[in-house]
Parts: C-alpha cells; structure tokens; sequence
C-alpha cells in the first residue's frame, strides 16, 4: 500500500502556524499577568502611602511640629495628593467627619461611609469603586490612627496607558520575532526545501532514461554536499551507462559474426543433409528392386518347388503301374 505523500512545504507551514499560536498565546497570558501586575502594583504603593500618612500622623515628633505649624498637615496632605493617579486624600474620623482633605473646601463636613467602622474595627484596609469628577476611580479606606481611615482616591489611568504602551511594546517584539520566524522559514524552504524539489524532478528525470542533468544546489552545507553526492552519482550512472552500451555494441558484433556463422554452418548442414538424403533415396529405389527381384526369385522358387513335387509324383505314380502288372501275373500263374 503507498504511503499518503506529505509536503514539507505544509509540515513547515503547519510549524509556523502552531509557533504563531503559540507565541500569540503566550504574548497575550503574559500581557494579562505584565497588566494584572502593574495593577496591583499601583494599589501597593496606594496602601504603602496611606501606610506612610499614618506612621507620620502618629509619630511624637510630628505632634510637636503640628503645635508649631499649624498648617503642616494640610501642606502634607495637599503634597501626597500630586502623587502619581492620586486624585484626592481625605483624613475621616469614626463618626463620618473630614478631619483634612486635599480637597478645598471638604474639612468639617461629614460622609456617610458605613465601611469606615468596619475598616477601623477588622484593621483591615477596602478598597472599592468610586466616581470622582465624572471619572471612575478606586477609593482606598485604611485603618489610620486613633479611630481615624485614611482615604485615597486614585485612578488607574497611568497605569492603563502603561499597560498599553507594554501591549504595543509586546505587540512589535512579537511581530519583529513572527518577522524574524518568517524570514528564517523562508531560508529553511530555499536552503533545503527547494534543493530538494530540484532534485526530486532531476531523480525524475533520471527514471525517464536521462542522465545528462545536473543538481545545482549553490549552499555550502549538508544539502550541497548531498547534492555534490548526487551529481556523482549521475556521473558513475552516465559512465556505467556509456560502458553497457559499449558493451551491449560489442556483444551485438559478436552475435552478429555468431549468427553469420551458425548460418553458414546450417546452410552446409543442409546441403550435406539434402546430399545425403538423396544417396539414402537411390539406396532405398536399389533396396526396393532388390527386394522386388528376390520376392520375384522367392514366387519362381515356389513355382519351381511345386513343378518338381508334381514331377516326382507323376514319377512315383509310374513306378508303381509295372510293380501293380507283374503282382497280378503272379498271383494268375
């Protein structure tokens, strides 16, 4: 049974198609994990600054400077608050009251906020969803210091163009690397896959009776030694080839001669054999009047041989007549 024929024209665009998708899917899982990762890091350096606002707020030194400035904790509020995608920082008591915010206008007055307790009580951070100016942001409640949370309201806006900037980045590395794929695909099918058609339509050739082709590969490797090997080949085919029909003239002479020979033997053969079939013919027609000449003596033989029987008893019969008279006189006297 033949074997179903393959092209490695298609095992290699079966390979490059499956290191595309693969190389795709692994762009896009490590895109997703690269933005999951910026993502949480932009909430870990929102939770290490509501971390840092309450070390400062409860530090004894910060209590002395506060005595003496009185304007130092809104100053230190309104700086954190042009940190990067922050758009505000409020400083709320227990019972809802803005304690600072850098904001204008917002101290003193009073949020509803039911997650404050529960932040102040688990001494755990929230962080939830929130709307800021028409834009959705992510609002961070952290446990501050004597029954105070500190609120920071922060956008991921930086970050998704970060993100996007990374998926460009990714995006022309992986269509440099897909280019790079390709241009050394199509240097596999010329160094190896062409050289080799080639030489599959000279075998073809080849099997038709013409040995008078040549593979020109042009690449000093394996696939140029193979067709060096090749051409060899051919040569040692085009001179067994040329000493067969050497041979094959040779031996027609001698057949020839042979023939011309054995004919001429048959010829004096035959003539021999006509010579001696007419000796054999007159010897026979000598035979046959021989033959004829003795059945004829045999007849007269026979004929002979009854005449003398007849003879002898004509004799016989008058010999007995004068013994017959001479008994009868005697038996008278």
């Amino acid at each position: 049974m033949r074997a179903k024929r393959i092209s490695i024209y298609n095992i290699i665009l079966a390979v490059f198609a499956a290191a595309t998708l693969v190389g795709a899917g692994l762009v896009y899982f490590s895109l997703i994990q690269q933005r999951q990762d910026l993502f949480q890091s932009a909430v870990e350096e929102k939770v290490k600054l509501a971390e840092m606002i309450k070390e400062t707020v409860a530090s004894p030194s910060w209590f002395y400077q506060i005595s003496l400035l009185k304007d130092l904790e809104k100053g230190l509020i309104a700086g954190l608050s042009r940190f990067k995608d922050v758009r505000f920082i409020r400083i709320v008591k227990i019972d809802g009251e803005i304690y600072q915010s850098s904001l204008p206008g917002e101290t003193g007055k009073r949020i509803k906020e039911p997650n404050v307790v529960k932040v102040i009580q688990s001494g755990q951070p929230l962080i939830r969803n929130d709307v800021f100016q028409n834009e959705e942001v992510k609002l961070l409640i952290y446990p501050g210091y004597e029954n105070q949370t500190i609120w920071i309201g922060f956008s991921f806006k930086e970050t998704e163009a970060l993100a996007q900037n990374l998926l460009r980045r990714y995006f022309f590395i992986a269509l440099a690397a897909l280019l790079l794929l390709s241009l050394a695909l199509l240097a596999i099918l010329r160094s190896v896959v062409d050289p080799i058609r080639r030489m599959t339509a000279t075998c073809e050739d080849v099997r038709r009776g013409n040995l008078d082709v040549r593979t020109e590969v042009g690449w000093q490797m394996e696939i140029g030694e193979l067709a060096e090997t090749f051409n060899k080949m051919l040569e040692d085919l085009r001179a067994s080839r040329q000493s067969l029909e050497e041979s094959k003239e040779i031996l027609e002479i001698r057949v020839s001669a042979r023939t011309k020979e054995l004919e001429d033997l048959a010829l004096g053969l035959e003539s021999q054999v006509k010579e001696r079939t007419k000796d054999l013919q007159e010897k026979m027609g000598q035979l046959e009047k021989f033959n004829k000449l003795a059945v004829d003596r045999e007849l007269k033989m026979i004929e002979l041989k009854k005449d003398i029987k007849k003879l002898k008893t004509q004799l016989d019969g008058a010999k007995a007549t004068p013994q017959r008279d001479r008994g009868k006189k005697i038996d008278a006297a």
